[in-house]
């Protein structure tokens, strides 16, 4: 079977969620003696529609759109030839995203006439921010219905707050407020329609990494296509069953400086925990190394601050941790969870899409009910006071069943199988 996977960046700079899952279903595929590709898009006119093949696998660049958020569902926007000079011809596509691909993009492959399944790992079809959490002011989840007027307005409020990936976007309304909102408004418009068309018209099958996450799409999108839940699998490792009989604490966060990830949580929770506890906390945090140094926890010697981890080097950063945290605000699955419970690292995870999954609050791990600094407190303090506690949610964390990367694959190739 040929194959061609379609994701937002290169997989091989392992760092960031879709573009791993890519790459894993990439080997997996070609493990199976599928022929492979994997497109992405770039800004770099050297590459375009350039062939590149690393770690065995193809690699096919085409231009990527600016502004996505606001110009990626323009259908009069057109960036691409109408050849993609594919390396092959596919009998399948499968897209794992399609950010910085222009609306165009994926009429082209449609004329391609084969099957085409969209994996749904995050909600940017439908959300301007990708992530949809911004509208209300609890930092719940958004559960608006989808609307042109409501969506201008999040958005108004939220354009101005210093978010990295906001910034180049804040003239589109600082400068014509009125005119560019209207403006906004109508894009938003015609955005949930052709969002719902590439679903009615495009798309063969749809893949969610969690029942939850697949309900909550289907109160937004008007979907009647075939869908499977297929949560994501890991490369799992021989965990431990350690006793927490030591004094200290290792604890491990690896969101950076994301909002979505719950950088601000962690930061308040961590300046009253580090302060009670100096001798019983070494806290190791990845991602935006330098911006979190400025942070308030900056001043703490017993905190090792690290950029984000090539996910080739997991082993090495897991094995340190006794203590996972992960507040994060919006998840569709949160496959690192399920890599702290791989390496018998104790999580402390707030109740987004796929936690209840894996996670028996108080069993074999800590779910944040509240997902506020109190809850994160508290939760961390109950284990450090409570060895009995620590070492019954390690033994329950050393019997938990794990989908492997392996088992995944095989549940995504019976769909393929479907569409032979």
């Amino acid at each position: 079977m040929n194959i061609i996977y379609i994701v937002q960046a290169n997989s091989w700079n392992l760092n960031a969620g879709t573009p791993i899952i890519a790459n894993q279903y990439a080997l997996l595929a070609k493990n199976k003696n599928f022929n492979v590709c994997v497109v992405t898009p770039t800004n770099n006119k050297e590459n375009f529609y350039k062939i590149l093949k690393k770690n065995d696998i193809l690699y096919y660049s085409i231009p990527s759109i600016t502004e996505w958020r606001l110009n990626g569902f323009d259908e009069k926007k057109n960036i691409i030839d109408e050849d993609l000079k594919l390396p092959f011809k596919p009998d399948l596509i499968h897209i794992i995203d399609w950010l910085h691909f222009d609306s165009q993009f994926l009429y082209t492959i449609s004329n391609l006439k084969v099957p085409i399944i969209r994996h749904y790992c995050a909600f940017e079809d439908f959300c301007y921010f990708v992530h949809p959490i911004y509208k209300k002011k609890d930092n719940s989840l958004c559960n608006f219905k989808l609307n042109a007027d409501i969506c201008s307005d999040c958005i108004s409020e939220n354009i101005f707050k210093n978010y990295k990936f906001l910034k180049r976007v804040k003239s589109f309304l600082l400068n014509e407020k009125k005119k560019n909102l209207q403006m906004l408004k109508i894009k938003l418009k015609d955005r949930v329609r052709i969002a719902n068309s590439h679903i009615d018209n495009i798309y063969n099958h749809l893949i969610f990494p969690s029942k939850s996450f697949a309900d909550y799409f289907f109160t937004h999108a008007k979907a009647t296509k075939p869908y499977s839940v297929i949560p994501h699998g890991i490369k799992l490792n021989k965990i431990i069953n350690k006793k927490s009989s030591k004094e200290t604490f290792n604890i491990i966060y690896t969101g950076g400086y994301a909002y979505r990830k719950g950088w601000e949580i962690v930061e308040k929770s961590f300046d009253k925990l580090l302060r009670k506890y100096p001798n019983k906390i070494k806290l190791r945090i990845y991602g935006d190394k330098n911006k979190i140094k400025k942070s308030k926890l900056g001043k703490f010697e017993n905190i090792e601050f690290f950029d984000h981890f090539n996910h080739n080097e997991i082993k090495s950063v897991l094995s340190w941790a006794d203590i996972g945290i992960l507040p994060s605000l919006f998840e569709t699955y949160g496959t690192i969870i399920r890599e702290y419970l791989s390496f018998n690292v104790i999580p402390v995870v707030s109740n987004f899409f796929g936690a209840n999954d894996i996670i028996k609050n108080n069993e074999n791990g800590i779910i944040l009910e509240k997902n506020c600094f109190e809850d994160l407190v508290f939760s961390v303090e109950k284990i450090l006071n409570n060895k009995e506690f620590a070492n019954k949610l390690r033994k329950n964390i050393f019997e938990t069943k794990i989908i492997s990367e392996d088992e995944e694959f095989d549940k995504i190739n019976e769909i393929y199988n479907l569409y032979k």
